[in-house]
């Protein structure tokens, strides 16, 4: 039997996207570091990350992570929630619809 892991988000760092039939880009924000130096780095070797996607619309938004949307790509049904498993180097969700307008939700997290 195979452990079930639950969402958990990274505080409240949610991107909501305004979606249409035009392409859209939304910043997804990972946890990071300060290293000696005072930088700021991405924490990428996180296990099980994962972002949770909601799409608020009356309308199917089509998504792709660091690369462009299109109506090709993957299809989020109206009022669904999805989770994908990603590295943090995954640092935008981008989305369109075939028609009509609405919100995405992107949250990022562990589990799921």
């Amino acid at each position: 039997m195979s452990e079930t892991r639950i969402f958990t988000p990274f505080g409240t760092d949610t991107v909501a996207v305004s979606v249409s039939g035009s392409n859209a880009s939304g910043t997804l924000t990972w946890p990071s570091t300060t290293t000696s130096a005072g930088d700021s780095t991405r924490v990428s070797n996180i296990s099980d990350a994962c972002v949770r996607v909601y799409n608020s619309s009356a309308a199917v938004v089509f998504i792709m992570f660091n690369a462009a949307a299109t109506t090709a790509k993957m299809p989020i049904a109206p009022g669904a929630v999805e989770v994908f498993q990603c590295s943090p180097l995954v640092t935008t969700i981008q989305a369109i619809t075939a028609g009509g307008t609405g919100t995405l939700y992107a949250t990022v997290g562990v589990g799921g």
